[in-house]
């Protein structure tokens, strides 16, 4: 069941590949996501299978929200990313 979350400063970012050295994912991401806005933080798990999925916070909605329609389906290290408001803020 999906449930409509409001737009927030927080991106849920899942689908990641799992075998990329973490730092080298944070990295990445941080990259990707900075073309639309100040980024706080990017939190990304260290267990290989919650590494999958990553926080990325903005310092702003607007950029937030700019960004998850942007790289929605965007391929990333070959998997298309799937990018939503998060529940955590």
């Amino acid at each position: 069941m999906d449930v409509d979350i409001p737009p927030n400063q927080t991106l849920y970012i899942k689908n990641l590949k799992a075998r990329v050295n973490i730092n080298e994912l944070k990295s990445s991401l941080y990259a990707l996501f900075a073309t639309y806005g100040d980024i706080l933080s990017v939190h990304v798990r260290g267990e290989e299978k919650l590494r999958e999925q990553a926080f990325i916070a903005f310092a702003n909605v607007s950029s937030a929200t700019t960004a998850m329609r942007s790289l929605n389906g965007f391929v990333f290290y070959g998997h298309p990313l799937v990018s939503k408001s998060s529940i955590r803020v």
